[in-house]
């Protein structure tokens, strides 16, 4: 009977397969591919502006929010994995060079140059105006874009290299000429398959799917590649910050060619679909399909990236033969393997390597979540920044070594002091603390209050102060600088200059804690005792 049912199921198969309308195939295929790959053309431009975000902020922390910057520190590892080369400062009335604030291997010129002015579209009006020039050859012979932004009297100028951008394109790759081509405003090349063309910085704004783009149209197009020689349908989306175009083209012959695979397949299956159907579906349909499918399903989800996947129980099935047993248990401790990994590799990515606090880059992630969610509980989202007075005489006197013991001693007293903070005030997991680079730390929190804040400040600041006696005894002292997110239009960006001034503050007055207002005032807390 079961031989029977599975010689009709086949027979039914095969003859529906024939009478299904290829029409409504190749439509069905073709609407896929379109809107697969304009969701790829979407999040890419996501991605790009994001990355735009980012330089934004990097260039404005670089230029004028860190007094000096640490050329070891992991913030130069970020500015370069994004490409940012250099960063000088000019005066904006007579161009002259004020400062090399990032150094690269090629040096700031003395003036602003006449190629670089006539992108200088920006005043001071805040801390999101810019302006990015399109791709350009500078006259030092590298390929490189310019970030121009301005503040009072001064105008930052980033060089930035499009490797990024290039590594981006790049990166994604479907079927065998499916491929991403990203152009700049004015329709050079940032990002394509083609070497030579890269190379080459080929303009393509005349192409009518770029230029389309460009222009502000995003959705699928089709067009003729003058490279590939064949019609194209392409994802296409715009990167407002920029007004780069990104597209997504594939072949429309590779599209197609899916639905002569079907009629193929279509062909084998009359062929002997009745004989495999009827000798071998019950047989390997129970005993070997189905586990195997299992197995299957739980492969890819793990390849996928979910690490939290059930798994199938096929250890005391009599059916299911051995190589697939072994296969699932292969997955599973392999699977065990990779969660642990993942683990080991968020904590090394999320934590600052000698004090075990979180670094700067997680700090900025929690800071961003914390800070958006202040309206929506009770309290006070309060920040403090944290220098520690003398520790380069520290090092200078005593060797590194010494230093990086006062580091993990200062870091082990901020993580007992906030312990003792949270069984007090009840604030829970709404608290980062993080070393930000060299000597400098932040603890940022959705306090009960004001008061429970900074009475927590004072006390960690008594607790800082205390002389380290590790292989020496030595003293210093620290500088804290305290901002609360009162003003329901202050950013995270203000909100962080507003703790740092007032840390620079404490630093110039004599190291008593300093706490900022939202009219960028501050005003000292009464004094620790300390040195």
């Amino acid at each position: 009977m079961l031989i029977l049912v599975c010689s009709v199921l086949a027979l039914v198969t095969s003859m529906l397969f024939w009478m299904w309308p290829q029409a409504d195939l190749k439509g069905f295929e073709t609407h896929q591919a379109e809107d697969r790959h304009q969701r790829i053309a979407e999040s890419l431009a996501t991605q790009l502006a994001e990355f735009g975000f980012d330089l934004n902020h990097l260039v404005e922390m670089v230029a004028w929010d860190l007094p000096q910057l640490d050329h070891h520190s992991r913030t130069v590892a970020v500015l370069a994995d994004k490409g940012i080369r250099r960063v000088c400062v000019y005066r904006s009335d007579t161009g002259a060079l004020s400062r090399e604030v990032l150094a690269g291997p090629i040096s700031c010129d003395e003036e602003l140059s006449t190629d670089v002015a006539s992108y200088q579209q920006v005043s001071d009006t805040g801390f999101d105006v810019s302006v990015l020039s399109p791709l350009t050859v500078s006259d030092k012979d590298e390929a490189c874009m310019y970030l121009v932004r301005a503040r009072g009297a001064e105008i930052a100028v980033a060089v930035i290299a499009p490797e990024y951008i290039e590594n981006l394109g790049n990166s994604i790759r479907f079927g065998d000429l499916g491929h991403v081509a990203i152009v700049d405003q004015a329709g050079t090349v940032l990002s394509h398959p083609l070497p030579e063309w890269l190379e080459e910085r080929r303009n393509l704004g005349s192409i009518d799917a770029f230029k389309n783009t460009l222009e502000g149209f995003s959705g699928t197009q089709r067009f003729f590649s003058p490279a590939l020689k064949a019609d194209m349908i392409a994802g296409s989306a715009r990167v407002p910050v920029f007004g780069w175009a990104v597209l997504v083209p594939q072949p429309v012959s590779e599209i197609t060619s899916i639905i002569r695979r079907y009629d193929n397949l279509g062909l084998v299956v009359l062929a002997i679909g009745l004989l495999l159907a009827t000798i071998f579906a019950s047989i390997l349909g129970f005993l070997i399909a189905n586990p195997l499918f299992k197995v299957t399903r739980v492969a890819n989800q793990v390849s996928g990236g979910d690490l939290d996947v059930e798994f199938p129980r096929l250890d005391n099935s009599p059916f299911v033969p051995k190589e697939i047993r072994t296969t699932n248990q292969a997955i599973r401790d392999m699977t065990e393997r990779l969660r642990d990994n993942a683990e080991r590799l968020e904590y090394l990515a999320n934590t600052d390597a000698q004090t075990r606090l979180s670094n700067r880059q997680h700090f900025m992630d929690r800071a961003r979540s914390i800070f958006d969610s202040r309206h929506s509980k009770p309290g006070v989202v309060s920040l403090m920044f944290i220098d520690l007075d003398g520790f380069k005489k520290i090092n200078d006197t005593h060797g590194h070594r010494v230093g990086d013991e006062v580091l993990e001693v200062v870091a082990s007293r901020i993580r007992v002091a906030i312990s003792g903070f949270r069984k007090r005030s009840e604030m829970g997991n709404d608290v980062v603390a993080a070393r930000l680079g060299g000597d400098e730390f932040a603890i940022l929190t959705h306090a009960n209050s004001r008061d429970d804040f900074l009475e927590f400040a004072q006390r960690l600041q008594q607790q800082l102060v205390k002389p380290v006696a590790e292989s020496v005894e030595v003293n210093f002292g620290s500088s804290v600088g305290i901002a609360f997110a009162d003003s329901g239009d202050l950013d995270l960006v203000g909100f962080l200059h507003e703790a740092d001034s007032a840390m620079y503050l404490a630093k110039a007055s004599g190291r008593s804690p300093q706490i900022a207002n939202q009219s960028s005032k501050v005003q000292r807390l009464p004094a620790t005792g300390q040195p």
